[in-house]
């Protein structure tokens, strides 16, 4: 934490998600991805401007390839890779629209 930056690291991983999720950002059949959404939508009652998710390929989330993964094997949109400078990452993913409309896809990110 700084004064003007909060960094949380959870424990929590792929745990199953809850019954009742609450709020979402996309609806899947997929218990990962249920409990990843859960997650953002936590997340996002409590204010988060930016999440960062990794390990999670099939999620429809804007995506930053990093090694050799194919970009058809992803979930969400390509908006940079690994091999980019780093401070034209940070300004992508600062320009990125809100995660307000969510995914409404009952097989979002199956695989």
């Amino acid at each position: 934490m700084t004064p003007k930056l909060t960094f949380d690291i959870t424990a929590r991983g792929k745990r199953a998600p809850p019954d009742e999720p609450g709020e979402v950002f996309f609806r899947t059949d997929n218990p990962e991805l249920r409990a990843l959404s859960s997650t953002l939508g936590r997340l996002e009652r409590r204010g988060y401007d930016i999440v960062v998710v990794e390990g999670f390929p099939a999620a429809p989330l804007p995506t930053i390839l990093v090694g050799d993964r194919d970009p058809e094997a992803v979930g969400g949109e390509v908006v940079g890779t690994g091999s980019e400078d780093l401070a034209g990452l940070v300004e992508t993913v600062r320009g990125l629209e809100p995660l307000a409309t969510r995914v409404e896809s009952s097989d979002a990110g199956e695989t």
